[in-house]
């Protein structure tokens, strides 16, 4: 089951599933990205996140996910109110 194998967070507030992938643009930039979906409340709401830098000193593995999860607090979740 896909939706076992991605999920990353489980507690009482949400559970958090994505995955996430690297690659080198044509440009040379890093790109990363993070694709899932939280569920909150009952409802599931999807997300896609795309980060591209030509830094090659920045650790993309880290910073997708800490843009992501950003994002997500300021759009009101990983709080369990959406």
């Amino acid at each position: 089951m896909v939706r076992a194998l991605m999920l990353q967070e489980d507690n009482t507030l949400y559970k958090l599933s994505y995955k996430t992938g690297l690659g080198i643009a044509q440009d040379s930039s890093q790109i990363g990205w993070v694709t899932g979906w939280i569920e909150e409340n009952r409802h599931v709401y999807f997300f896609v996140t795309l980060v591209k830098t030509p830094n090659q000193k920045i650790d993309l593995p880290k910073a997708r996910l800490h843009i992501t999860r950003d994002i997500l607090k300021d759009l009101g979740f990983l709080q369990g109110k959406m």
